[in-house]
């Protein structure tokens, strides 16, 4: 069964999409509680935008590893697409407070939400922190345009 989760991820690295599910459902058909199994068809949901298909393979990732930081960014992020933001900044929380390093993509997700949800000091926080954990990601050009946006609005705001 982990031989299975482990060519599962292999193919799921490569990017070979198709083979990684069916050694992903190969595993669970032998043990369907099998973490990486249900952490990888949370990932491949995530990937093809299937929400809820990510989230229900992400809770049964988390029930067996509920400290497990992968499962809480992949569950955050397809909360976050699904607008269920509530939960999505609980899980980005609860991923931050494990300290699995510096985290910028979780710190970019966080203020995503926080704009969504219009918490923009929050939100500006959150992307300075993304910036400075790294400055040379190919979203920096435009978290640095949302951070000037938000100062602009948050300046307007004080007066």
């Amino acid at each position: 069964m982990e031989a299975w989760s482990f060519r599962g991820l292999v193919f799921l690295n490569e990017r070979r999409f198709d083979p990684a599910r069916q050694a992903f459902e190969r595993a669970l058909a032998l043990d369907p509680v099998q973490f990486e199994a249900r952490l990888g068809l949370g990932t491949l949901a995530n990937l093809a935008s299937n929400w809820r298909e990510a989230i229900l393979h992400l809770e049964r990732a988390l029930a067996v590893r509920p400290r497990c930081y992968a499962a809480l960014f992949e569950r955050c992020r397809a909360f976050y697409e699904s607008n269920e933001l509530a939960p999505a900044e609980q899980d980005c929380r609860a991923a931050l407070d494990l300290g699995a390093g510096p985290q910028p993509e979780l710190r970019l997700l966080l203020g995503n939400i926080y704009l969504r949800t219009q918490r923009l000091c929050e939100a500006l926080e959150q992307f300075e922190a993304f910036l400075q954990l790294a400055p040379a990601s190919a979203a920096a050009p435009h978290v640095q345009t949302v951070i000037q946006n938000l100062r602009g609005s948050l300046s307007q705001a004080r007066r």
